[in-house]
């Protein structure tokens, strides 16, 4: 059974020499925050500095071991979401940190590589569409920042794919991806802990008239905190057989301090999305048996739902189920939007921009926010921002590898249960909220990562089967059956 630590550290004098760096650090990071005491804002500073140091750091070592990349990605998306932080600020954080962490892995491996063949292939061309999309846009200064980061981050993540050599180097990867969501997890309970109320808990719903307090913690909304839910279950499990014992109770305390944040953020859809990746994978793996569990939980779950009382069913079923609370009134404003053009759409990632329109059915305050606001459906995003034609091509390419690997495509990389853990649910989460964009977010990096390796075990299988080794060996193993 493996470490939870990927990779060795140094031993003997490098080893005494970086413990003692570190004392120097703690000692003079001590006498700077006793000063501190004296002139507050000198914390601010020594903040400042570590973290500009812990900064460096990370770069210098996912880019010696891209494994861990993911790690940094993780948090470089989800922290500067953080509700303290002014709108303004957020992309001054992101967009450099993109820069720092993505930039030293694009010439990595990238000649001769798998970039241009398959998938990779048809991604590059859907981003060039996407920059062309900029000349048109109805915000191009958005839809230009927004396709520059996706571009980073999907170079960055294709990087880390070649670097993936075997199962167990997938294990490591999504033992690094669970290790970022901890940390996210651990924050949002420090947050419930220890911050007021009126800080952590907001009520958002602005569709519904029975709104009610949803938990958001120290993350932009609530919605965020339950998209959270997803990566951390599909990580952990899918790290749990490289696990040590000690990292696996961590795992299974990280997957229910996961799901009771999603069920106190009242987010339904990742819960769902949670359910249907969890009843695909044991189905897959273990058949009947699951379908028996199964059919156990739901029939317990009907019980308990018959023997509630009234107001707590009211609870359940607040808001308008039929319109899945108010999202198909906004979704058929997105459509008429659509067919007026649906070749070009209106630019990347910037659907919230329609929603200017006078002939908008709804007038409060939020929906003035531009492109900051999402249409709540990953798919009409695609088809508002590019046109249906590259969302269809968006979804040929994304789910051929996905499909392939249940059709019998041979799977080295042993990813066919990242796929119903993770990508699935995210596909899934991705019908009524904005999830499955372009790497971005903590569900959107999941999904790129588990595509990037399903793509180039598509790709490897193909090439074997293409070689002329390969052939011969079918012609023989052929011949030998018929006699």
């Amino acid at each position: 059974m493996a470490s939870f630590v990927p990779f060795a550290t140094h031993a003997g004098h490098d080893q005494r020499h970086g413990l003692a760096l570190t004392a120097a650090a703690a000692a003079v990071l001590s006498i700077l925050l006793v000063i501190g005491l004296r002139w507050p804002i000198l914390w601010l500073g020594c903040a400042a500095a570590v973290a500009g140091a812990g900064v460096l750091w990370g770069v210098r070592y996912t880019t010696r071991y891209p494994l861990w990349l993911p790690f940094a990605l993780m948090l470089v998306e989800v922290l500067p979401s953080i509700n303290f932080l002014d709108e303004s600020i957020r992309p001054l954080l992101r967009y450099p940190l993109l820069v720092l962490f993505c930039a030293p892995a694009f010439p990595r491996r990238w000649r001769g590589s798998m970039l241009s063949q398959g998938g990779f292939r048809l991604y590059t061309f859907y981003f060039v569409l996407a920059c062309f999309s900029v000349s048109y846009s109805i915000a191009p200064a958005y839809s230009l920042g927004r396709v520059l980061g996706s571009v980073l981050l999907f170079g960055a993540l294709f990087t880390v794919s070649q670097e993936v050599k075997d199962a167990h180097d997938v294990q490591k990867l999504f033992g690094t991806y669970w290790a970022a969501c901890g940390i996210v997890l651990i924050l949002l309970a420090l947050s419930l802990v220890v911050l007021p109320r009126d800080v952590t808990w907001v009520a958002p719903d602005q569709w519904a008239h029975d709104s009610v307090l949803r938990f958001a913690g120290i993350l932009g909304s609530p919605n965020q905190v339950g998209e959270i839910v997803v990566p951390s279950v599909a990580s952990g499990i899918l790290f749990w057989p490289a696990a040590t014992k000690r990292v696996r109770i961590a795992i299974a305390v990280s997957v229910v301090a996961a799901i009771y944040f999603a069920a106190i953020a009242d987010s339904r859809s990742s819960l769902l999305a949670v359910m249907v990746g969890l009843f695909a994978f044991t189905v897959d793996r273990y058949r009947r048996r699951a379908l028996v569990v199964w059919a156990v939980l739901l029939l317990l779950g009907i019980v308990t739902l018959s023997i509630l009382d009234r107001d707590t069913l009211e609870y359940v079923n607040r808001g308008d189920a039929t319109t899945l609370t108010g999202r198909t009134e906004i979704w058929r404003f997105t459509i008429d939007k659509i067919a007026q053009e649906p070749l070009l759409g209106y630019g990347y990632e910037v659907e919230g921009q329609i929603f200017q329109d006078r002939h908008f059915p709804l007038w409060e305050e939020m929906w003035n926010q531009g492109p900051h606001i999402a249409v709540h459906s990953g798919y009409l995003a695609r088809a508002v921002g590019m046109g249906v034609p590259a969302l269809l091509l968006w979804l040929f390419l994304t789910l051929r590898p996905l499909i392939a690997v249940f059709r019998g495509a041979p799977d080295g990389f042993k990813i066919r249960d990242a796929i119903a853990l993770g990508a699935l649910p995210v596909l899934i989460l991705n019908i009524d909220e904005s999830a499955a964009s372009d790497c971005r977010y903590s569900v959107g990096l999941l999904l790129a990562i588990i595509w990037c390796i399903a793509e180039r075990s598509r790709l490897m299988s193909k090439q074997r089967s293409d070689s002329p080794e390969e052939s011969a060996r079918v012609i023989l193993l052929a011949s030998a059956d018929l006699k």
